[in-house]
Order: C-alpha cells, then sequence, then structure tokens
C-alpha cells in the first residue's frame, strides 16, 4: 500500500491548508507513524538549517541545540496528550549534507522521547520498483497524509486520504520496516556518522 498512496485520490491541501488540518487532527489522535524516504528537503524556515546550508556547520549546530527546549516542551505536550510519535528514517550512506543535519536533530528528538529508526534503501527497494517511496504520516486509525514536495525538497502542502483501509494497510506496513529498522542511537553509535559534530554518537 505505501507505494500505492502516491495514485490514489485525496483531498488536495495547499500549504497553509495543510499546517492546518495536520495541527487540528494531530491533536485527536493517541499516535503518528512517519515514512522519510528522501536524503535531501529545504527548510529555510530553520535557522539551524539555514546555517548549514551557508556551510556554517558550527553555526549550525549550536543553532541546533538552541531547538532543544522546544523541542522538549513539545514532548511534554506530547506526553500529556498520550501520543506517540514514531519514524522511519530511510538513511543512504554516504550521507547528504542534509541528512547529517536531519539526524543531529533526530539525535535531540530521540534523546526526548521520539521513537525514530532508521533503515537502508535496500528494506524498502520491494516497493520502489517504479520510483521511490512518497513522504507518508498517518495519524491515528484514519488519515493518511502524502506530504508534497518540489524538486529541491521544499514542502508544498499534502494530499489527505481519509479511507481507514488505506491508513491500516499502510501501518501494517510501516510497522512492518519499523520491525526491521535499527534504534537511531544504535545506528549513530555503528556508524559514527555524526562523529564530526564533537559529540558521542
Amino acid at each position: 500500500m505505501l507505494e500505492r498512496v502516491a495514485e490514489l485520490t485525496g483531498q488536495e491541501l495547499k500549504l497553509d491548508e495543510y499546517f492546518e488540518d495536520f495541527d487540528a487532527r494531530f491533536w485527536q489522535v493517541d499516535s503518528s507513524w512517519k515514512l522519510e524516504r528522501r536524503q535531501v528537503f529545504q527548510e529555510p524556515d530553520v535557522p539551524s538549517w539555514a546555517a548549514m546550508a551557508a556551510g556554517d556547520r558550527k553555526r549550525s549546530l549550536a543553532l541546533a541545540d538552541e531547538m532543544r527546549t522546544g523541542i522538549a516542551e513539545h514532548q511534554r505536550r506530547l506526553d500529556a496528550h498520550g501520543i506517540v510519535q514514531r519514524r522511519i528514517r530511510v538513511v543512504e550512506l554516504p550521507l547528504s549534507d542534509y541528512l547529517w543535519w536531519e539526524l543531529y536533530v533526530l539525535r535531540i528528538r530521540a534523546d526526548l522521547g521520539e521513537r525514530i529508526r532508521v533503515l537502508p534503501p535496500s528494506d524498502v527497494a520491494s516497493w520502489e520498483t517504479s520510483g521511490s517511496l512518497p513522504e507518508i504520516i498517518l495519524l491515528g486509525e484514519q488519515n493518511t497524509y502524502q506530504v508534497r514536495y518540489d524538486d529541491d525538497g521544499t514542502v508544498m502542502g499534502a494530499k489527505l486520504l481519509t479511507d481507514p483501509r488505506v491508513a491500516v494497510a499502510c501501518r501494517a506496513e510501516m510497522a512492518a520496516l519499523w520491525a526491521k529498522g535499527e534504534d537511531l542511537a544504535s545506528f549513530l553509535t555503528r556508524t559514527g556518522v555524526l562523529a564530526d559534530t564533537g559529540k558521542p554518537s
């Protein structure tokens, strides 16, 4: 089902509509699943990303560390609502500059409570005979978003599917990927891909 989401008809949401719809639905569920497949995104509204994109890795990491307070507050709100977040991150080696940065931020998120596992591309290859898997977020038992990006990786909006059968099928496949995945902390320790950040990985 994951590879079929892009083919299915849903409600097309522009960027502002997507953010508004997502926020309204998110706080009504008890779980979210996120599948990240792309290796490069553009996040110009995030100062830490902007510093990384400008080539200033030291400032990028310092700004990422400053994000910890906001992430911790968000996690406390999630915990208060009983919402469990799971993220499946496909990681190609060697890392893109973006993914080097994102993994640093994800390590902070994982430290604070988000559940994150990593997979190599080979673990999703059987679903990618006609192209890469889409970026997908599941909220609860019914809501499936295919997040839309332009060619450079800037978020443009999303397609929303509310058929519970789609969500159930996608969740089953994500759970299978989750079972195969490696915990983020273990992956970082084993590979040492963040060794140049100056902090234990």
